[in-house]
């Protein structure tokens, strides 16, 4: 499922910007996309933070709202066929959430320990021992280090190397991502 995911949310970014002139189209490609994404995790949320920054950023600055629109357009049809389906099909309109079986309550004494949980395994790995899981951020780390050394010493190359409103948003979403992590669980209900 994190695969998943993963390829469907740099799907979204990379139609995100190669639809740039054609608002329209990317909005309904970014929303389609993340629709799927949706449904194989929720955590697709994290995404918005910086999808929200981008869309105001075009609006504000270059007073374009035909992406933002289609986007939203295209989400909500979606999500509201897909809501109708499920209502029809079990009898509520969010069935993963309402019904999803990982839910239960932390007590209060766990509650430290529930919000270092994620943290600690991005950072340092995963109790299963996976092979990437604490490796993330590391290498971000290290690419951002690089682009920044490389920005400030090769002159040939100096205007593409340095930070550009992608990079802002990329660092965004990675940021939204490491904070939410703990605080939008599963099914939405903090117990």
């Amino acid at each position: 499922n994190d695969l998943i995911i993963a390829w469907l949310i740099a799907l979204a970014l990379y139609f995100l910007i190669i639809f740039e002139k054609k608002p329209i189209t990317q909005g309904m490609i970014v929303a389609f996309l993340l629709w799927l994404a949706f449904y194989v995790k929720i955590w697709v949320v994290y995404i918005f933070p910086a999808l929200g920054m981008y869309y105001l950023h075009h609006i504000y600055k270059c007073r374009k709202w035909q992406g933002l629109a289609s986007f939203s357009f295209t989400s909500i049809f979606l999500h509201g066929i897909t809501c109708t389906f499920w209502k029809i099909t079990t009898g509520t309109f969010i069935p993963f959430v309402y019904l999803h079986s990982a839910s239960y309550p932390v007590s209060a004494e766990s509650m430290s320990w529930l919000i270092q949980l994620y943290p600690k395994m991005l950072l340092f790995g995963s109790e299963f021992g996976t092979t990437l899981f604490g490796m993330i951020p590391y290498v971000l780390t290290a690419l951002l280090i690089l682009k920044i050394v490389l920005s400030r010493t090769v002159k040939r190359y100096k205007n593409s190397l340095r930070f550009d409103k992608l990079d802002i948003y990329l660092f965004v979403y990675y940021i939204s991502f490491f904070l939410f992590l703990n605080f939008f669980p599963n099914t939405f209900q903090f117990d």
